[in-house]
């Protein structure tokens, strides 16, 4: 048949008839739920709370959730992909300027398209990382160490692209705009084409490492003087950073960490407002910061809802529409995991993809050893190539706001707009407002109290993390990433013993400090030594957010059982003992296999075992430090008692059940059972308690 008999038109155009099919509501799959669920409750099975206690049901649809749809599909939410798509960000973590600027032109080369530098306040002042930020992870991004001029050349070269670079400036604000203002002034760049930003983010830097060089006056009169000079002679750019990362990986919940960076937005906002500047004008000054990680959906919710809250902060503070919300979206840390490294893979692109889909204007994809090793080219460019493929070949980022619409995502938007509000007026109530809750301690406490939520969460295997606490597989191929030491760590011994030199200088923070600082630095002073001027004497300090990986605790597990196993000749061992038939067996034996491969232990099964005689055989022949009962209640109910009776005085292995005991438990516990593994139980502490109870008898 030739193409030119088949008209496609006819086909589309037909009317498809539905009439066979019967309309169904919420109340009716309802009512079909609860039968299938023959007795088990529907909340406690369809239904669940997050971390910050919303109901979220198993099914949105119209009848339910339709009204959220109608509220905010709107430009109040939407990121705007019309003008061009998301920035591909990434930071290089090298201290050298020379390495810096080879391997960022080489990462622009190849799909990269803004620039993120980072540069410490600490390494400025020639300081040491402060102790609360070791063994953790950095504030903002990137350690690169320059504090003159020269470097700054070398860091940022001709080729860089100076319209796309992106500051993380930490508290360096004055001082680091004149560096760039300089660069430009000696290259001819025109500074008003500049469309990234200075990151000046000193209430995030402060709420990090717990002090800041400066009382908060003078640190006010510094963000005063970048945001009315960038206003005049740099307005494509952003002047201030707000960083909720700071706050995601202390563990806040999604509504916190949207609180935090309302509570930071509105310090600025009431500040600059008092020193004369105009509160639309201060409001687009401002880039805020998000994490995403974990819950796909909610982040991409978070986002959406930062834009909507943001929006009526500013306008409640006197700012007009249009009003150039900027959301940058940066994959989690607390997250990430050093054992099994290429999981980490999938969690960034997982969350790459949901910052692309609420439009996030940019995002930095974290290399997959970014928590434990220094910079590398391989995963770098692993992580740099997900975001160029997820752009260019998927098309994730060509329409906007595609969840739009979406019950579920416009549910959630509502719902964490509402929460996060409420949790911004409890913050604001407090001595002293956001500043003061910051100051006092108030906040850190709060956030602490999410992340020992999270932890829970993740330690009773309610959230499942992938190669931590479930499906782990110790593959040394995988674990071969592990190259060199902690990246942090290296770069705190580079810079305790960088010192500064140079001329004694006067700039006023209150007057025209940044032409002041210019100045200054063409006639030979140092980062440092203005950044010191500008702040003058004294320090503002407050109760640090402590920084948080949760799967550390398992780390620390699968180190001690592998520091063990160093001292004996067999490794730990784990035999699950099938009691019954494999159709009795099966389904505990899966289970139990799960629940101690995370601490490290070799794990293996016995034959199936039909009575005590050959259970007893296979225990001894297996020869293992722990023994797994895996079977059913009614078979555990017939054999149980006798065999670990016998088992208690054949070996030395402690007994495990798995499953609960119920009413039988002291007559488990009596016959020589020692625990019992089932769904909800801790499976970090149980872990922890048969790791120790290993080290007594093997140290």
């Amino acid at each position: 048949m030739k193409n030119t008999d088949i008209n496609t038109n006819t086909y589309i155009s037909q009317e498809i008839d539905l009439s066979e099919f019967s309309s169904a509501d919420f109340a009716a799959w309802k009512a079909a739920a609860i039968q299938a669920l023959k007795g088990a409750p529907f909340e406690k099975v369809l239904q669940r709370r997050n971390l910050d206690d919303m109901l979220l049901d198993a099914i949105f649809c119209r009848d339910t959730h339709g009204q959220s749809a109608l509220v905010h599909t709107s430009e109040l939410v939407r990121g705007d992909v019309s003008k061009e798509p998301w920035q591909i960000a990434q930071v290089c973590r090298m201290n050298a300027p020379d390495e810096f600027a080879s391997i960022v032109i080489d990462a622009l080369r190849k799909g990269q398209t803004e620039i993120r530098v980072g540069i410490r306040q600490a390494y400025a002042h020639g300081g040491a990382i402060h102790a609360a930020a070791t063994d953790t992870f950095s504030l903002l991004d990137g350690e690169l160490a320059i504090d003159d001029l020269s470097s700054f050349r070398v860091a940022l070269p001709d080729g860089v692209k100076d319209e796309r670079v992106q500051f993380h400036g930490d508290g360096l604000g004055v001082a680091l705009l004149a560096f760039w203002v300089a660069l430009h002034t000696e290259r001819q760049w025109d500074i008003g084409l500049w469309r990234g930003g200075l990151g000046f983010s000193p209430i995030s830097h402060l709420a990090f490492m717990g002090t800041l060089a400066g009382d908060s006056g003078r640190v006010f009169d510094e963000v005063h003087a970048v945001v009315e000079w960038m206003r005049l002679y740099s307005p494509k750019a952003r002047a201030l950073l707000v960083d909720g990362t700071v706050y995601h990986n202390g563990g806040a919940s999604p509504a916190m960490e949207l609180a935090c960076c309302l509570g930071e937005a509105a310090v600025y906002l009431r500040e600059m407002v008092g020193r004369g500047c105009d509160a639309t004008d201060v409001a687009n000054s401002v880039s805020v910061q998000l994490a995403v990680g974990d819950d796909f959906f909610e982040d991409i919710a978070k986002l959406r809802a930062m834009r909507l809250l943001l929006r009526g902060l500013a306008k409640a503070m006197g700012a007009v529409e249009p009003l150039d919300i900027r959301l940058m979206a940066r994959t989690s840390q607390l997250f990430a995991t050093r054992d099994e490294p290429l999981t980490n893979v999938l969690r960034t692109i997982s969350a790459t993809v949901s910052g692309a889909l609420a439009g996030a204007a940019s995002i930095h994809a974290a290399p997959f050893n970014e928590c434990f090793a220094p910079w590398d080219e391989f995963a770098a460019r692993i992580s740099r190539n997900a975001q160029v493929i997820l752009q260019k070949e998927c098309g994730i980022g060509d329409v906007t706001d595609p969840c739009g619409g979406a019950y579920y995502v416009e549910h959630l938007t509502h719902e964490l707009a509402k929460k996060a509000w409420q949790r911004l007026q409890q913050l604001e109530a407090h001595p002293g407002g956001f500043v003061g809750a910051l100051q006092h301690g108030t906040l850190a406490s709060q956030i602490d109290d999410d992340f020992q939520k999270r932890l829970q969460l993740l330690n009773k295997r309610k959230y499942k993390m992938v190669g931590v606490n479930d499906f782990v597989a110790f593959d040394d191929a995988d674990n071969a990433f592990k190259r060199g030491g902690d990246a942090r760590v290296r770069t705190a011994a580079v810079f305790e013993t960088h010192t500064t030199t140079g001329p004694t200088l006067k700039v006023d923070a209150m007057g025209n400090a940044v032409a002041d600082a210019v100045q200054a630095i063409q006639d030979g002073a140092t980062l440092s030594q203005l950044d010191a001027e500008v702040k003058g004497e004294g320090a503002w300090t407050v109760v640090p957010i402590a920084q948080h990986r949760l799967a550390k605790g398992y780390e620390k597990l699968r180190a001690a059982v592998a520091a063990l196993n160093a001292m004996r000749e067999k490794p730990c061992s784990v035999l699950l003992l099938r009691l019954g038939t494999i159709r009795e067996s099966k389904a505990r034996t899966d289970f139990s296999r799960s629940f101690f491969n995370p601490a490290g232990f070799v794990v293996s099964e016995s034959p199936v075992c039909a009575d005590v005689e050959a259970a007893r055989k296979a225990v001894k022949k297996a020869d293992a430090d722990i023994v797994v009962f895996c079977s059913t209640d009614e078979k555990y109910a017939e054999i149980a008692t006798e065999l670990a009776s016998h088992i208690s005085t054949d070996v030395s292995a402690s007994i495990v059940l798995a499953g609960r005991p119920g009413n039988m438990e002291d007559a488990y516990r009596a016959s020589g059972i020692s625990e019992f593994i089932y769904l909800g139980a801790d499976h970090f502490a149980l872990l922890s308690s048969f790791v120790a109870s290993y080290g007594e008898n093997h140290g």
